[in-house]
């Protein structure tokens, strides 16, 4: 029998709320290797699910406006000489047909109302391109940011960036200290626009300045939004947890088309797959193994994984295919996730792809498919 750690107390200060959506930004990335990301291996499985890339788009109540993250910009020739070089020899395919402004203006949304760009991290499907944007909105980052890629390409030929997406734009660093040095479940956190609705949380591991976001969805009782970046590229690394266990019975969306008829998956599956490969029921199906510091990412893990288990906070994070059919998309905003219940639907849809039975029922006739009802 396996023992649930309690839970460490969680405390966030009171605040206003903000609307939050996600974007889909037409990118994908396919055909990455398993071993690339994450292990141990899954037998029969080489290649992660077919990833989408999102952005999101955060309103607080008096009109502030903010993106987090651009995913890739559609000319990716374009990209920073060094990036251009190394997707030119990357295994897998990438492709993007929009620019995050083309989707925004497709729904009535000027660019020059957006306040900022929170940049997670320097990576070429989170960074898109900022020219689009005018000299008013400016680039958040995180800690040390500047110091490891700026000034960025051509002035600097390593640098994953270039020169032309941040010129003309205010360059904004956190500074995690300041503010009283506040912290949400052991992050380190910063309340972007001071009224408790954003959070921007610094989140080392994955790269250099790599944060997240914690946006404040309903109040009365508070649920929370927890933009997870890149701290995991597959949801494997996250659950199951110390926290929250395999379940006995895994539950698949009520509304959606069953896989090979089922509406639920046995527990004891699970269990199997994770002791053919040394893990035990309270450790997450993936350990990363690709990152710039993993003992760094492991502990943005282990304490991402404290949040993921409270029933008021919704962890996604920039690649969660697991959420495509399942919640709206932007122009709709998501804060109604615990009323619609869209966390319990998407939470163990990932197992799809690696529990053995899973993976054969869906191969059957009419269980190919995961679809909005």
């Amino acid at each position: 029998m396996i023992q649930i750690e309690s839970l460490p107390p969680l405390t966030i200060p009171s605040g206003r709320t903000a609307s939050v959506s996600l974007i889909d930004t037409t990118c994908t990335i396919d055909h990455i290797d398993v071993h690339y990301l994450v292990g141990p291996p899954v037998e029969g499985v080489s290649k992660l699910p077919c990833m989408p890339v999102y952005s999101f788009l955060v309103e607080n109540l008096t009109g502030r406006k903010v993106l987090f993250d651009l995913g890739l910009r559609k000319d990716r020739q374009n990209l920073a000489p060094f990036v251009t070089a190394s997707l030119a020899k990357a295994s897998f395919e990438v492709n993007a047909t929009k620019d995050v402004p083309e989707i925004l203006a497709e729904h009535g949304y000027r660019v020059q109302d957006i306040e900022a760009i929170i940049w997670s991290h320097q990576h070429w499907d989170h960074t898109g391109d900022p020219s689009c944007f005018p000299d008013s909105v400016k680039l958040v980052v995180g800690p040390g940011f500047q110091k490891a890629y700026m000034p960025g390409a051509p002035a600097r030929k390593d640098s994953p960036i270039s020169e032309s997406d941040y010129r003309g734009k205010e360059i904004v660093e956190i500074n995690f200290d300041q503010q009283g040095g506040t912290r949400l479940s052991g992050f380190k956190a910063h309340d972007y626009f001071e009224d408790g609705s954003l959070y921007l949380l610094d989140a080392p591991g994955h790269a250099v300045g790599h944060i997240m976001a914690l946006v404040r969805t309903t109040a009365d009782p508070d649920t929370f939004v927890c933009l997870g970046a890149d701290a995991v590229h597959d949801t494997g690394e996250l659950r199951p947890s110390k926290y929250v266990p395999v379940p006995e019975s895994i539950p698949f969306p009520s509304h959606t088309h069953m896989l090979g008829g089922m509406t639920a998956c046995p527990g004891v599956w699970v269990e199997h797959l994770q002791a053919e490969r040394g893990r035990t029921p309270d450790q997450s199906l993936f350990v990363t193994v690709h990152n710039h510091s993993i003992p760094d990412a492991l502990d943005t893990i282990s304490k991402l994984q404290r949040l993921d288990c409270d029933s008021n906070i919704f962890v996604v994070y920039s690649h969660d295919e697991a959420l495509k059919g399942v919640l709206d998309e932007f122009p709709r905003t998501f804060n109604r996730w615990k009323q619609m219940g869209w966390d319990k639907q998407s939470r163990w849809l990932f197992l799809r792809h690696y529990v053995p039975e899973l993976r054969a029922a869906k191969s059957q006739p009419g269980g190919n498919g995961i679809e909005r009802a």
